[in-house]
């Protein structure tokens, strides 16, 4: 039963885990890895979230090379995926339907603040290629 060999004895509940090598020999096999990740930028996992509703959501993308749909976890108020460590692009679908990017919703949009100082300060909010360019206009009253 004391016997750390024993490949069964670590699975029992309530089993410690006890090292079946010396201290001086294992600290040695770690010591590599302890140093690469202290002077290379440490990896953190891709969490993805939707918080637009449905029943099911799932998500496709260059992680699996586009080939099937991965079902999203749900969260408390919102669907879940986590992934490794990479670059991703990807796309969602949700009930099963694709769900198409949504328009910006300032574009062409007109903003005046109120005057403070002696100056109006007018915006307007424009596309111009595939960007959004914002003016602004401080007019002094």
């Amino acid at each position: 039963m004391g016997n750390t060999s024993d490949p069964v004895s670590a699975d029992r509940p309530g089993a410690k885990l006890q090292r079946s090598d010396s201290g001086a020999a294992g600290e040695k096999d770690l010591a590599p890895d302890l140093e690469d990740m202290k002077t290379g930028r440490q990896a953190r996992p891709t969490v993805i979230r939707w918080a637009g509703g449905g029943k099911e959501v799932c998500i496709t993308g260059s992680f699996n090379n586009w080939s099937s749909k991965i079902p999203m976890n749900k969260s408390h108020n919102d669907f879940v995926a986590i992934l490794d460590p990479l670059l991703y692009s990807f796309t969602r679908s949700c009930d099963p339907a694709l769900l198409p990017e949504p328009n910006h919703v300032m574009l062409n949009h007109l903003y005046a603040l109120s005057i403070k100082d002696g100056v109006m300060v007018l915006s307007a909010t424009h596309r111009y290629k595939k960007k959004y360019v914002t003016s602004l206009l401080y007019k002094p009253i």
